[in-house]
């Protein structure tokens, strides 16, 4: 890692940033899907892990590793998705699958406690185009 980069990309240079995480988005891919089990969502969180990376930049401390804050802010981003998704309320929708005279095999109630696929967020306007797919 070079601090010439940190510093610049600190200071809100994009083209920086980028030549800063280049080399570690692969594997940062590789590990969102170690832990999604799904290519889409695995993207999904790399890229908004890249995001909040770059919104985060400036309090990165240099004398830590950059891999390992980058998989710390991935980690957390994913726990908070699993948070988020697991408070989905009951919708009338569902409701209506469950008293539709139809028995509840467990393929429908898995239907309707799986997570739902979130949209993806809109980016603020000045983040750098490696953040984005």
């Amino acid at each position: 890692m070079e601090p010439n980069l940190v510093s610049l990309s600190q200071d809100g240079d994009g083209e920086a940033f980028c030549k800063l995480v280049e080399p570690y988005e692969d594997r940062l891919f590789r590990q969102a899907f170690l832990i999604c089990r799904d290519v889409s969502r695995a993207e999904d969180l790399a890229q908004e892990t890249m995001v909040a990376v770059w919104e985060s930049i400036g309090r990165f401390d240099q004398s830590c590793r950059l891999f390992t804050w980058l998989y710390a802010i991935m980690i957390r981003r994913h726990r908070k998705q699993i948070r988020k998704h697991r408070r989905r309320p009951l919708l009338f929708s569902d409701l209506e699958t469950l008293n539709s005279g139809e028995p509840c095999t467990p393929l429908s109630i898995q239907a309707l406690t799986t997570p739902q696929i979130p949209m993806k967020p809109i980016l603020p306007v000045n983040v750098p185009n490696c953040c984005v797919a």
